[in-house]
């Protein structure tokens, strides 16, 4: 779902809503958000699913005053805004994560006060290699717990 802020067309089976001066159109975007549980419920077809125009006009909605539709369009964009730079910010983190793995996993960088060489080893003589599903859930149960333990 998108508000377009240019003129654009839709095919037949794309419901376009162009809001009227008594609902703000932010305000409509996240209010339809919201009802996307009980519009696909409404929905129907085999190649791909439709609401159709008749139910679009008869589902009722809750509509407060246009100011504090404006009111709650605002707080819900500006936090929008919010989780955009966070999700920004956590890609930046990865990214050096990443980056820092790879210089300390590869040996190209040391963290301070270790000096030893590393061990070349097999795999197989560090690590159980599980076959059986039952035995992998149990392990992993048990992995979970310890990474929680991390975690805090």
């Amino acid at each position: 779902m998108v508000i377009l802020k240019e003129i654009a067309t839709t095919n037949q089976g794309f419901q376009s809503l162009i809001p009227l001066e008594k609902i703000n159109n932010e305000f409509l975007y996240y209010l339809i958000l919201t009802l996307k549980n009980k519009l696909l419920k409404l929905a129907s077809g085999s190649t791909f699913l439709e609401v159709s125009p008749n139910k679009i006009k008869n589902l009722l909605i809750p509509l407060p005053p246009l100011n504090e539709q404006i009111a709650i369009a605002n707080i819900l964009s500006d936090l929008d805004r919010y989780l955009y730079n966070l999700d920004a910010l956590i890609l930046k983190k990865e990214s050096v994560k990443k980056a820092l793995s790879f210089e300390l996993l590869s040996q190209r960088k040391r963290l301070k006060g270790f000096n030893q060489a590393w061990q070349r080893v097999r795999l197989g003589d560090i690590a159980n290699y599980l076959m059986n599903p039952s035995k992998i859930a149990r392990f992993l149960g048990g992995c979970k717990k310890r990474l929680n333990s991390f975690a805090r």
